[in-house]
């Protein structure tokens, strides 16, 4: 890797102290019964994994300028993040475990040296952390079973991928939500994005947010960006906006006020209003014929269903994800899987495609069960209103064997 940054250099040290530790006592580890044959091919199958991140980061940041703070680098080293805890969690499960009680000591002062070279050194450099690193599985065997120096390394590195940071710029700053508007709903619905920001403004009239609309076609963008980094807040907001389009909850519980709740009842009413105008000129440029809603209530009940489903669909998103988890998961399994579970919410909600393709193909080699339910639940989702047609329309672009 030819740029250092604090993160590349902590992924630098991961990997030394798993693939590298891996290699250097390979062949004792193969040698001795300490695991079994199926342990063996998971621990096998995350050092792979944990390598060809490693590689694949490498090479991204030979070739993409200024490339460690994009989606891709930090897409990849989340997956080496989440693969080192998969692997400290195999071996934490394994009778080496117990085995290992008894070197506690000798690993504790071996342990100690290491993070005090880590604490004196200044990042971005941490050239003696590496060396210590890169050392450290083969003093551990000098005085140890190989085996258990291998539990120590990884236990080691598990230590490290903990106190990594990632930072994803985007998310910090912007909340994006897309949706496709038949051109019967088009105007309404602009118009009903558009009022959160008076929303905004009147909540929070001392936070820095901007909102713009952006218009393709039969797309429109919403885009909230908050300099202050304030997403959690105003993704409550916009999620309890979305409840009340829906009917869910009532303007004056969401507003908090009369006065601005009758303000929200009227506009939505003036929706209602756009609604039948576009109507009655599409019936006269008889363009409508084939597509006609008679009721004009249904009409408004599918136009509040459209924008309400975008806009609450990544918290539901989130949940049905962490439910599906709680089901599928089992053993020393379900926090792997709770955490990329919840790391693909994350990605779907912001379109980051680079990330939850990479977050994808870890639940598809990690968890081949549960990656095979995510394809069932991605249709389900999309058909039961969780997520909206134009995620899954997005997700099936970028993983293309899911349900047509």
């Amino acid at each position: 890797m030819n740029e250092t940054t604090p993160l590349i250099e902590e992924i630098r040290i991961l990997r030394n102290l798993t693939v590298n530790s891996f290699s250097a006592l390979r062949a004792d580890l193969l040698s001795t019964n300490s695991f079994d044959e199926q342990m063996l091919n998971q621990i096998n199958n995350v050092i792979y994994k944990i390598k060809s991140r490693c590689d694949s980061l490498k090479v991204f940041l030979q070739t993409v300028p200024n490339g460690d703070s994009t989606d891709g680098a930090i897409a990849l080293a989340e997956s080496i993040i989440s693969h080192t805890t998969m692997l400290n969690s195999y071996l934490e499960s394994s009778s080496v475990a117990n085995e290992a009680a008894e070197f506690e000591h000798i690993f504790d002062d071996f342990f100690s040296e290491l993070i005090r070279v880590f604490e004196e050194e200044k990042p971005p450099i941490y050239s003696q952390t590496k060396k210590a690193s890169m050392r450290l599985a083969s003093q551990f065997k000098k005085v140890m079973p190989s085996p258990i120096a291998f539990f120590f390394s990884v236990k080691s590195a598990h230590f490290f991928s903990s106190r990594i940071e990632i930072h994803h710029q985007d998310a910090l700053t912007k909340i994006v939500r897309e949706i496709s508007f038949p051109p019967e709903y088009q105007q309404a619905g602009l118009s009903i994005l558009n009022y959160f920001s008076v929303i905004l403004n009147d909540k929070y009239p001392d936070t820095p947010v901007t909102v713009s609309i952006q218009q393709a076609k039969d797309k429109v963008t919403l885009i909230v960006t908050l300099p202050d980094g304030s997403v959690d807040k105003i993704s409550k907001e916009l999620n309890d906006y979305g409840l009340v389009i829906t009917g869910k909850i009532s303007p004056l519980e969401f507003a908090g006020s009369e006065l601005k709740a009758l303000a929200l009842q009227q506009k939505l009413e003036l929706a209602q209003l756009e609604v039948r105008q576009t109507r009655d000129l599409l019936r006269l440029q008889e363009q409508y014929s084939d597509k006609r809603i008679n009721s004009l209530e249904l009409e408004i009940k599918n136009l509040y269903s459209i924008i309400g489903r975008e806009l609450t669909s990544k918290d539901a998103l989130q949940e049905a994800l962490i439910h599906l988890a709680t089901q599928m998961s089992t053993g020393y399994m379900s926090e792997q899987a709770t955490t990329l579970l919840q790391s693909l919410a994350s990605a779907i909600g912001e379109q980051n495609t680079e990330r939850t393709r990479i977050i994808l193909d870890d639940i598809r080699t990690s968890q081949p069960g549960l990656f095979s339910q995510l394809n069932d639940f991605f249709l389900q989702a999309a058909t039961s209103g969780v997520i909206g047609n134009y995620v899954y329309e997005w997700l099936k672009a970028i993983w293309p064997i899911l349900p047509k």
